[in-house]
């Protein structure tokens, strides 16, 4: 997937060249929301992935012992990715 820019995904679409066709404003318009829902994807993705690391490095700090702290990683890897 290509990286994608949210400030060009919020560019106004140029519509002062009246030359162009309906056809091509629309599928710009598309084509803007096709990127900004991936963007948003992305981004519930990264918070997600943010919030696990978050909740296992708590779990750590609450507790010293090695055994439960790789159990609680185990386990928490297995919740955020949804395996058995």
């Amino acid at each position: 997937m290509n990286e994608i820019n949210f400030l060009q995904v919020n560019t106004p679409i140029d519509l002062s060249n009246c030359d162009q066709e309906p056809i091509h404003i629309l599928a710009e318009v598309k084509n803007r929301t096709v990127d900004l829902e991936n963007y948003q994807a992305a981004l519930q993705r990264q918070i997600e992935q943010e919030r696990l690391v978050m909740a296992i490095a708590l779990r750590i700090r609450q507790s010293l012992h090695l055994d439960q702290i790789l159990n609680t990683a185990v386990h928490e890897v297995r919740e955020f990715m949804q395996a058995d």
